[in-house]
């Protein structure tokens, strides 16, 4: 400053920036201005003029801050950062995110048009993107880019027109690598033409159904087969087509039925007349398959005729021949004189051999063919049969061995021939090893089979075909209760079941029938039975048949289904209770399936304007909203991205903009929940209009701001009148107290008392109404917040005293975190003389602070008076002082009722929150209120 004044003083003018100390101690930045004139008496004088430039010294420190974090920001990003000027020339790009991606370094492209670089193919489109760019002020764009290393590489580009420092247009251009998904969508395209070559080019006939049954896709041998045209078939339900046959319609459906309960439809044949009537042969398969990320039906249909009339052919020739078959589909061989003189394919390949392996063999080396233990029971035999003696043994299970070593059972049956003159034993063979071990998992099975039996939570009978209890277990005694397991034993089933009419009693015989007679491999029945005490009870029965130890049995699983009735019972006048409700509502309410409405009640017809159900059922629910909602986003887009969002099981409870019929929009509150329908989770809207509603907010809220606008205005009126009252009356005091006797010096001094209250209350008003019109700007910087802590402590010292309080500090040191200094003195402040002044003389108070996460807590705990249930919804408010004068309480009872406001407003917009708890009167306060910590 001294130089400048000696240069300023020397040359006559000056002009110099610097920061002047305010009297309560803190630096203003002021910019002084000098300059030499004369005055009437031909003196030199010097005129300086000052002015307050703080803010915009803290404005330009928060730039260079902004500009250092958005700086970091660009340099760190995973996306490729650029800046073109109007010729397309790189002025900026965040190197280290270039280099990886396209292998270049800033001066590799400073200065460089981008277009260079770009695909031949894309560099006109992306030309006449980026001029539409500068005209538009945004723009986006896919293009090949070129790697330093000369391949080519996808980039997502999308850009931004800003105005630079020079007040030049400028492209902030943020591109990123879609390389790898160019690939994938590539990949995908050509197999989906591989499909739909396939699909058109298979010589089956193939079509495409929806969930309902709607034709979506039918190639065109299907077409020329049946005589169709596309445009007869796509849309249409396949149940409803024209020259389908009765008993193909029912096969269709059948296979259709099937495809929805299990996902596939195991292949079947039948005949298929084309369009001339003309009957083929077809083999038909269903399949669920998913396109583009949606379930459909496939339907293939292969022409089978030609294979069916040579099966048939075969048939007929097998009726002819069938002795010959039947013995063909065993090994054969004939054994003479120790040697195997004739064997057939299938015993051949039973073991392993060729045809002309075996015939080579000398005598004797057939036993090879078998295990060696068996080698003198065979040799007997063999002799036996071949001499066409009498005590032979013709059949019987034995032991053999194939050429590669593997032992398998054989079940060997043989006779003595007369073969070329001579006897011999003619020797069939049927492999049995897969009967063997089935039969061992059957008697380990039954093992298996009987300890379910003993412990299933079912009830399980067994019953012969006359429906005479075998068996059951005890699982049985707990259903029936007033029955033990062995009187069920031996007894008929309508023995012991009694029915409530001779209906029912035809059901159980069916049932038993259907089963005993095969008609159907299983029957479920539910049935209301009585127990010998009189009380109802529901039983659901399967029952089916069973083979145990060779013995054909009928088993019956039985479940104890009373409270399901029960439940299904109360159920249903659950939804008798619903409709009525639904029906009578007040509010619009509608069922959406996939977006679509499918039933809706009379509140939603008048609503919306619609005479009659038909027209609002199957609309989209966007088709009830403008194009966009009031924050702009597409009303299709928020609807469908909504609607998954309770497919999850959640509820959503939103305001949402509506259209009616003639086009007129209303605001609505809308409850949209998942509900059960069928066997699918639908959801159910909830519409309220609250045009109303809306209509009242916004004329609160201007009344709101003009009573804010109006107490800022009263506050500034009486605060100049105020504060000439509060001057004169220290003037008074300092010139004439020598004047003034005891009682005018009291009258005065509570006059001064008087005026800064009133001060201090306007000063509150006023803060109030800048909170409330959000005119109050946090001057937010990085500060120890444990040091402000106890800077109030300290302050607050002497009315600590007068009280006769103990404080206690438990405060964490080093305290580092972004605030309002001023507006955080005054949180801790009034919350600490809150405390002080509610707490009777020699009370407690505690401070503390504590760390969680990515915040910390600061809480006030006093010894006090406390707050009783009643009083605790008045906290907070404006205005909300409540009354402790003349209760008796030694408390200060001095206060606006604003303090509390103002505090959780100023610690909201520091983005904290404020809470206190009280156990009741007379047991103290806690007051807490918690500020995020910065990242550092």
């Amino acid at each position: 400053v001294r130089r400048f004044m000696r240069k300023a003083f020397k040359i006559g003018e000056g002009i110099h920036e610097s920061r002047v100390r305010h009297k309560d101690g803190h630096y203003i930045w002021f910019e002084i201005k000098v300059k030499l004139f004369k005055d009437e008496n031909g003196n030199q004088k010097y005129l300086f003029i000052s002015r307050n430039i703080d803010e915009r010294k803290r404005a330009e420190q928060a730039l260079r801050e902004s500009e250092e974090k958005y700086r970091l920001i660009s340099e760190n990003a995973n996306d490729l950062i650029g800046v073109l000027n109007k010729k397309f020339e790189y002025e900026y790009l965040n190197e280290e995110t270039f280099l990886q991606t396209l292998g270049y370094e800033k001066d590799d492209l400073i200065g460089e048009c981008a277009l260079d670089y770009i695909h031949p193919e894309d560099v006109n489109s992306a030309a006449n993107r980026l001029k539409k760019g500068f005209e538009s002020g945004h723009g986006s764009a896919e293009v090949r880019f070129k790697h330093k290393k000369g391949h080519w590489v996808w980039i997502e580009a999308k850009g931004k027109i800003f105005i630079d420092n020079n007040g030049e247009e400028k492209a902030l251009i943020i591109s990123r690598n879609i390389t790898e998904r160019k690939r994938t969508q590539k990949l995908l395209k050509a197999s989906k033409e591989r499909y739909r070559h396939l699909f058109e080019k298979s010589p089956n006939k193939i079509l495409l159904l929806d969930y309902s049954g709607i034709f979506l896709e039918v190639n065109t041998p299907f077409l020329e087969y049946f005589g169709y045209k596309r445009e007869d078939l796509i849309g249409k339900d396949f149940r409803e087509i024209k020259n389908f046959s009765s008993k193909s319609i029912s096969l269709y459906k059948t296979i259709y039925n099937g495809v929805l309960a299990k996902g596939f439809f195991d292949p079947i044949e039948f005949q298929v007349g084309d369009k001339n009537d003309i009957k083929k042969w077809m083999e038909i398969r269903a399949s669920v398959i998913e396109v583009e990320g949606i379930n459909i039906i496939q339907v293939i249909i292969q022409d089978v005729d030609e294979r069916k009339k040579i099966e048939l052919a075969l048939k007929e020739s097998e009726e002819k021949f069938r002795t010959i078959t039947e013995e063909s589909q065993m090994g054969i061989a004939v054994l003479q004189d120790d040697v195997i003189k004739y064997v057939n394919e299938r015993m051949a390949n039973m073991y392993g051999y060729s045809v002309e392996e075996i015939l080579s063999w000398k005598a004797l080396e057939f036993l090879k063919l078998f295990s060696p233990e068996e080698y003198d029971f065979l040799l007997k035999q063999a002799r036996i049969k071949q001499q066409n003696l009498d005590n032979a043994i013709q059949r019987y299970q034995i032991r053999a061995i194939n050429k590669s070593g593997e032992k398998f059972w054989v079940d060997n049956f043989s006779k003595t021939i007369n073969y070329d003159g001579k006897p011999a034993d003619l020797v069939t063979q049927i492999d049995i090893t897969q009967k063997i071990k089935a039969e061992q998992k059957l008697k380990n099975s039954e093992k298996k089979y009987r300890h379910l039996f003993e412990n299933s939570s079912y009830g399980i009978i067994l019953f012969d075909l006359q429906g005479n209890v075998i068996d059951c277990n005890k699982i049985i005694e707990k259903i029936f209760i007033t029955h033990n397991k062995e009187e069920f034993i031996g007894k008929n089933i309508l023995g012991f079941v009694k029915l409530k009419n001779d209906e029912k009693v035809d059901i159980v015989k069916n049932m038993f029938k259907n089963v005993a007679d095969e008609k159907k491999a299983q029957e479920i029945v539910e049935l209301e039975l009585i127990r010998r005490s009189g009380d109802k009870f529901w039983i659901l029965i399967h029952t089916s048949l069973l083979k145990i130890e060779n013995q054909i049995v009928i088993q019956s699983i039985i479940q104890d289904i009373t409270e399901n009735k029960k439940a299904e019972q109360a159920l249903k006048e659950s939804e008798e209770k619903y409709r009525t409700l639904f029906e009578e509502a007040n509010d619009a309410i509608y069922l959406l399936e996939e977006s679509r409405i499918i039933e809706c009640n009379e509140k939603t017809l008048r609503m919306f304007g619609f005479e009659n159900k038909y027209e609002i059922i199957g609309l989209p629910i966007w088709k009830l909203s403008p194009p966009t909602q009031p924050d702009g986003s597409s009303s299709k887009a928020m609807a469908i991205k909504i609607r998954k969002e309770t497919k999850d099981g959640k509820s959503k409870r939103f305001y949402w903009k509506h259209l009616k019929k003639n086009g007129i929009p209303f605001d609505a509150e809308v409850s949209l929940s998942p509900v059960p329908y069928g066997n699918k989770i639908i959801s159910q809207a909830i519409v309220r209009d609250i045009t109303k509603i809306k209509e009242i907010e916004r004329e609160l809220r201007n009344l709101n701001k003009l009573k804010s606008e109006l107490l800022t205005r009263m506050s500034h009126e009486l605060k100049t009148p105020m504060m000439a009252i509060k001057g004169y009356v220290e003037l008074l005091l300092l010139k004439n107290k020598e004047q003034l006797n005891k009682n005018a010096m009291f009258l005065i001094e509570e006059i001064k008392k008087g005026a800064i209250r009133l001060e201090e209350l306007i000063e509150a008003i006023l803060k109030t109404a800048d909170l409330e019109t959000g005119s109050m700007e946090l001057n937010k910087s990085k500060n120890d917040l444990s040091s402000l802590i106890k800077r109030c402590v300290k302050e607050l010292e002497a009315f600590t005293k007068l009280r006769n309080h103990h404080v206690s500090k438990l405060i964490q040191e080093d305290i580092y975190t972004n605030f309002d200094h001023d507006q955080m003195h005054h949180v801790i402040n009034n919350l600490l003389v809150n405390a002080i002044k509610y707490t009777p003389p020699n009370g407690n108070i505690e401070i503390r602070t504590e760390t969680k996460q990515n915040e910390i807590i600061i809480s006030i705990e006093d010894s006090g008076i406390g707050f009783t249930e009643d009083e605790i919804n008045q906290v907070f408010k404006k205005f909300g002082k409540i009354e402790r004068f003349g209760q008796g309480y030694d408390v200060v009872t001095e206060g606006s009722g604003l303090g509390l406001y103002i505090s959780k407003k100023i610690v909201e917009l520091h983005g904290g929150k404020i809470w206190f708890k009280s156990e009741g009167r007379n047991k103290g306060t806690i007051f807490y209120f918690s500020l995020p910590l910065s990242n550092s």
